[in-house]
């Protein structure tokens, strides 16, 4: 669905065009081809696509806004991990402050997907199917949502950074508690404890991880 395909070239607009918010909710069934450059000389703060079976994404979609998109949401919109050019496109966009990736079909998070974005403070990422998150160092990120996906452990070298800062938030329901690889979590227990403390368990859903004690991970080398 090329929607948008004259939309750059208005013949009752002049010059640069600058707006707040682009907001576009798709039918069920549309699938949405962003090419290169589709909005022209439209720049934005905030772009929002929300509800579509599938988005086609160009890394430089938009180009106009490089220098103008501070939001970024593409809630429910059949995204996936193919080609890697959903994170190309938001790796274009420094000044990103908000990320919101909700309700999609991704598998992971690699490493570097979100380099050079040092203005960024919440990504939301619940509801996918991530099962790994890279090492994404963001001395800027403030929250992260991660819950309904299919992380068994926090990996150390990618969360203790970001938990070490009292002043983030992270949103995750459940984990493998009793995983080998969050037994670093255990160890850091009075330190993690109001992160991660409504966090449940696979193993046993009436449990929460910090019912578990350093004990129960003697199997961990």
């Amino acid at each position: 669905m090329k929607i948008f395909d004259h939309l750059g070239k208005h013949d009752g607009l002049k010059g640069k065009e600058d707006f707040t918010q682009m907001a576009f909710t798709c039918l069920d069934d549309d699938t949405i081809d962003l090419p290169e450059d589709i909005f022209g000389d439209f720049t934005f703060q905030d772009i929002t696509f929300f509800d579509c079976k599938s988005i086609k994404i160009h890394p430089n979609a938009f180009k106009s806004s490089i220098k103008t998109l501070e939001t970024i949401s593409l809630r429910k919109s059949g995204l996936t991990n193919e080609k890697g050019t959903l994170f190309a496109l938001l790796r274009n966009h420094k000044n990103l402050n908000s990320i919101d990736l909700r309700d999609n079909k991704l598998t992971e998070i690699p490493a570097g997907s979100f380099l050079q974005l040092d203005k960024l403070k919440s990504i939301h990422l619940s509801g996918n199917e991530i099962e790994s998150i890279g090492e994404n160092p963001i001395p800027s990120l403030r929250f992260v949502d991660i819950a309904e996906n299919k992380i068994k452990y926090l990996d150390e070298k990618v969360f203790a950074g970001f938990l070490d800062n009292e002043a983030t938030t992270l949103v995750l329901d459940f984990l493998d508690c009793l995983n080998c690889g969050n037994q670093w979590l255990q160890k850091n227990s009075k330190k993690y404890h109001h992160h991660l403390k409504l966090v449940k368990c696979n193993e046993d859903k009436s449990k929460k991880l910090y019912d578990y004690k350093l004990r129960d991970y003697e199997q961990c080398k």
